[in-house]
């Protein structure tokens, strides 16, 4: 067996699921005060989103960073 056949990448520690917790956190509040109708629901409901789209532009660009660079694997 060579090196690279037992290689394995073990990536370094990402901020990307903390970042998806705190959306999900405005997004459950937000839409807890939406169904009661106070309109500060629809706020945090909108910044929920908008923390969720970026975490996933986020992350997704960061593992296709790695996938590209080649430190997945051939």
């Amino acid at each position: 067996m060579s090196q690279e056949e037992g290689y394995y990448y073990v990536p370094a520690p990402s901020p990307w699921p903390i970042t998806g917790s705190i959306a999900l956190l405005f997004m459950g509040f937000g839409s807890a005060f939406s169904v009661n109708k106070l309109p500060l629901g629809y706020g945090l409901l909108a910044i929920g989103f908008a923390i969720l789209i970026y975490m996933m532009f986020g992350w997704f660009g960061t593992v296709a960073r790695e996938s590209e660079a080649g430190v997945y694997n051939q």
